[in-house]
């Protein structure tokens, strides 16, 4: 069972929000079942929901458990209302559905988040095979104000373990993570300006020192995607720009870079990719992010332009060798296609 997301695009700041993310996504139209199981590739959508009523909502996320027909989706609200007494006008929502997600629950007020001036920027994921006799559990990761927070439930979306701030006393941004299969080795990246990572190798129990993991400097790293491979290799995406400001001050060239670690995150190498440019807006919609199939082929995709100002091209990669080297670029607009890409988005299956 897979669902799908459809979204808008902004490149509005929210007065309450960090300036340093320059990409926002409204939430907007959402969702229809997509049986890939056992339907015919031409299953037709069935339709849309509106989930976040009538309030300004962003960055949506949506992750489904392919062990039931249990989906989760949260998302935030960047200018309230306020969702309860004491709580932050930009809060996260989490709502929750069981049957493949033709019915949702109501969205209630972060269920895993703590005492916050705000949040914003959550990410949610399913452990994909659960060790045998468990429910899957559901791992979200957000910004709780200005540190990254992490939490997991293991009754369905039910109830959740008390937050747990992994960017220490830092000022942290724009987190991503990913885990292995079982839900075991839990991976979390942010920026601060720097690319900082964490790890967890006890389903996200206890968690590693934050560490400092690019080698090449004077930039602003956004985490995009990560995959945890079979033998245990972890490797991330990141686009890298001139600044963190979010204006015209940081138009120049983006660098596309993917780390490695081989020893469960204790270290890891930096390549740099690909180096592009700012398109014509100066938002961070130059983005990369990574997917690996059942095999491990991985598969980076980014978007950026080709000189300064120009639309941005949709661009993908394939890696045969768990990210230590890359195949060239395949573009994927047509010639002559003259929109402007941004803010890419990848997923793998079997093969």
């Amino acid at each position: 069972m897979s669902t799908a997301i459809q979204v808008l695009d902004s490149d509005a700041v929210s007065a309450g929000k960090h300036p340093n993310l320059g990409r926002w996504l409204v939430l907007g139209l959402l969702l229809s079942l997509l049986s890939w199981q056992s339907a015919p590739a031409q299953t037709p959508w069935t339709g849309e929901q509106l989930m976040s009523g009538s309030g300004d909502a962003w960055e949506p996320f949506i992750a489904a458990d392919t062990n039931s027909n249990n989906v989760y989706a949260t998302w935030f609200l960047p200018h309230g209302p306020v969702q309860c007494s004491g709580c932050p006008s930009s809060g996260i929502q989490f709502t929750h559905s069981t049957d493949g997600g033709l019915t949702w629950s109501a969205p209630v007020y972060c269920p895993y988040c703590g005492p916050s001036k705000g949040e914003y920027d959550p990410t949610i994921k399913v452990v994909s095979k659960p060790p045998a006799g468990t429910a899957a559990a559901v791992y979200v990761v957000w910004m709780n104000w200005n540190s990254i927070a992490f939490s997991k439930s293991t009754d369905h979306g039910q109830t959740w373990t008390t937050e747990k701030i992994v960017s220490g006393s830092q000022w942290a941004d724009h987190p991503w993570f990913g885990m292995s299969p079982d839900g075991k080795d839990v991976y979390i990246y942010w920026a601060k300006g720097d690319m900082y990572a964490v790890a967890s190798h006890d389903y996200g129990v206890t968690w590693t020192a934050p560490l400092k993991i690019n080698t090449v400097k004077n930039r602003y790293y956004y985490a995009e995607g990560v995959e945890v491979l079979a033998d245990g290799t972890v490797v991330s995406a990141a686009a890298a720009y001139p600044c963190g400001k979010g204006s015209s001050q940081c138009t120049g060239t983006i660098t596309y870079n993917v780390f490695r670690s081989t020893n469960r995150g204790a270290s890891y190498s930096q390549s740099v990719v690909d180096t592009l440019y700012t398109g014509p807006q100066y938002m961070t919609d130059g983005l990369e992010t990574i997917a690996a199939d059942a095999a491990g082929t991985l598969v980076l995709m980014d978007t950026g332009a080709p000189s300064l100002g120009a639309n941005n091209e949709v661009l993908v990669r394939q890696s045969v060798n768990e990210g230590a080297s890359w195949s060239a670029p395949i573009p994927l607009l047509q010639s002559g296609i003259t929109a402007d890409g941004c803010c890419p988005a990848i997923a793998g299956g079997r093969a």
